[in-house]
């Protein structure tokens, strides 16, 4: 039976800390290794490597981390100063019992025999918590994210990135809008989805939406990726939601937040190549002109929450499908791996009078 969390977070007490500091508790060790997907042994280095991502990735300085320690009650224990210390205390109190929902519905998957052994139990660890603009949904992390303790290390979250930039985000500052909730916290190989189990984690989700995607009662953009995540939000806000439609949909607690549903990062690869590895163009430049529209929509929602989804929607697909040889030499580029003096010879000689 997993244990749970203390999820008392408390100032320092019995001596005078540095100024500001606080001490967040995250529960007895054993517990706090499940939770961070590690060994007892490991356990304090790789908190204090999650945490230091996240502080970084949220725009702190890694020495704002003072320390992850093992207290005298067993308990492991992170202290972290100055601003990032409240927001990050405030972050792990709603953090640690949704991370405990997904637990817990982990342990019913096991209890009921439906846990394979290539899965491995992995919460969006290390990324931005407290200064994220927007919030990714997405199916499952890849297993080689847990081998590298790095939930944005991946194809997926390295291709959207790049995005991100081409639609005017700082480079700098893309982990910020990354995010990521996946609805089944499970690394796992690629072709793992479709056995996962359908529910178990919906407390979980709702918890995370309802923090991550929450500012002040003006939801953050949520961008929602693939088709199993959006069977998923059509669900759960009782939408009919299609590849490429935007919406302002609610919350269960009333907060109001931007949503655009679109196809998986990962998609391109397949959709730009026919059965007989060849490539398909006109299936390329479609699933790219997608991709960069729903990058476009995310960025200038990130910068604007109040405005309106779907126009923003509408205007982000206008631009580019204006811009036929930008699009085309990116899928050259990106995709086919050809150098950029061939894409450009190529997008020129595909480029007709109504594409321009």
């Amino acid at each position: 039976m997993t244990r749970r969390f203390s999820l008392a977070l408390l100032a320092l007490a019995g001596f005078a800390p540095a100024a500001h500091a606080a001490t967040i508790d995250l529960g007895p060790k054993d517990h706090v290794a499940v939770f961070f997907s590690t060994t007892d042994e490991a356990v304090l280095t790789t908190v204090g490597h999650y945490l230091t991502q996240s502080l970084t990735r949220d725009g702190y300085a890694a020495g704002d981390l003072k320390g992850v320690t093992l207290q005298a009650d067993g308990h492991v224990a992170a202290e972290i100063t100055g601003e990032a210390g409240r927001r990050m205390q405030a972050a792990f109190a709603w953090f640690l019992p949704a991370g405990q929902k997904a637990l817990d519905a982990t342990d019913a998957i096991r209890k009921a025999g439906g846990w394979q052994p290539t899965w491995s139990f992995f919460l969006p660890l290390g990324l931005a918590m407290t200064r994220n603009v927007s919030v990714e949904l997405l199916h499952f992390p890849p297993d080689y994210s847990l081998t590298s303790q790095d939930y944005l290390n991946s194809t997926t979250t390295d291709r959207w990135a790049s995005l991100l930039v081409i639609n005017s985000a700082d480079k700098g500052q893309t982990p910020r809008y990354q995010a990521i909730t996946d609805i089944d916290p499970i690394a796992a190989p690629a072709n793992a989805g479709d056995v996962f189990p359908t529910g178990p984690y919906d407390p979980y989700i709702g918890d995370m939406l309802e923090h991550w995607a929450a500012d002040g009662g003006l939801g953050k953009p949520v961008v929602a990726f693939g088709a199993p995540v959006q069977k998923y939000v059509n669900a759960l806000f009782k939408t009919t939601l299609k590849e490429g439609d935007a919406a302002r949909v609610t919350l269960p607690d009333g907060v109001k937040i931007p949503l655009f549903v679109t196809e998986h990062p990962s998609a391109i690869y397949y959709e730009a190549r026919y059965p007989d590895k060849s490539e398909n163009f006109k299936g390329g430049m479609a699933a790219m002109n997608q991709n960069l529209t729903a990058a476009c929509w995310q960025v200038a929602l990130a910068g604007h929450p109040e405005q309106d989804p779907v126009a923003v929607g509408q205007s982000c697909k206008a631009y580019w499908a204006s811009r036929f040889l930008p699009v085309c030499e990116l899928l050259e580029t990106s995709i086919y791996n050809r150098k950029p003096a061939d894409a450009a010879r190529i997008c020129k000689e595909k480029e007709t009078p109504s594409a321009s």
